[in-house]
């Protein structure tokens, strides 16, 4: 249930900006994630709160990453990601196993609206610079959720449309800062989701290319709910903890 969604890697695009041309920045990342909230099967409510610890303790198989395609000014990325996991829990009085499986897949795009340039240049060349770019798109997410013995599994795809913007900002030669906020859901999916993210960035080079480490902080909420009575199935939950991740500029 380490659930990773799209990844705040974009501000390297500030590195390929002034020139013009289109770049590709290839982002694989770990989202070291916790879970607070409740998910629903028919009548019975379960408690999803799982620590990061507990989470990797239970933990079968975890893939995310991101391709970002831009060309400084405007751009689109894709982001990819795949958990299964699970948890011991109690119902009732009963044991029982919680297990979920997610997939989501997050395509968006933005565009730079206004920029504010700074004295200095970045650890590539480039002008320092502040940005400001809104963001949209739609993020597709399929959860499989379990619990055995007594309840057994549910399946749920949804497909939510999400606005936001996004802040980039070189702090200095090598130091960039990025933040996302953005909204979704709106009744088209789910209810209602939101997705906060900050990072702070160090520029380097790697075998020769440019290449930003990166490690921030993320919290994202979904609230789904489909069906009724014994068909009824919600997911409320806030997925939070500490980013780590690296982009390469291709």
């Amino acid at each position: 249930m380490a659930m990773i969604g799209k990844s705040a890697y974009a501000s390297e695009q500030m590195d390929v900006q002034q020139d013009g041309r289109w770049s590709v920045v290839v982002s694989p990342y770990i989202w070291a994630a916790s879970l607070s909230g409740h998910g629903a099967f028919g009548p019975n409510e379960v408690p999803a709160r799982v620590s990061f610890p507990t989470i990797v303790s239970n933990l079968d198989l975890a893939v995310m990453g991101e391709v970002e395609v831009t060309n400084g000014r405007y751009g689109v990325y894709f982001d990819g990601q795949y958990t299964n996991a699970g948890k011991d829990a109690s119902i009732g009085g009963l044991d029982a196993r919680f297990a979920t499986t997610s997939k989501m897949i997050t395509v968006g795009g933005f565009f730079r609206a206004a920029t504010f340039s700074q004295s200095g240049l970045t650890r590539f060349g480039h002008s320092r610079e502040i940005s400001i770019e809104p963001t949209f798109g739609f993020r597709w997410t399929q959860l499989i959720a379990s619990v055995t013995p007594m309840v057994g599994q549910h399946t749920s795809n949804w497909i939510d449309p999400f606005i936001g913007l996004r802040v980039n900002a070189d702090l200095s030669e090598r130091w960039t800062l990025f933040s996302e906020a953005d909204i979704g859901g709106f009744g088209a999916g789910s209810r209602f989701s939101t997705n906060l993210q900050v990072y702070a960035g160090y520029r380097m080079f790697l075998f020769k290319q440019p290449a930003i480490f990166r490690v921030g902080y993320r919290a994202w909420y979904q609230d789904y709910a489909h069906g009724d009575g014994g068909d009824r199935f919600s997911w409320r939950v806030t997925q939070h903890g500490p980013v780590v991740g690296l982009s390469t500029i291709f």
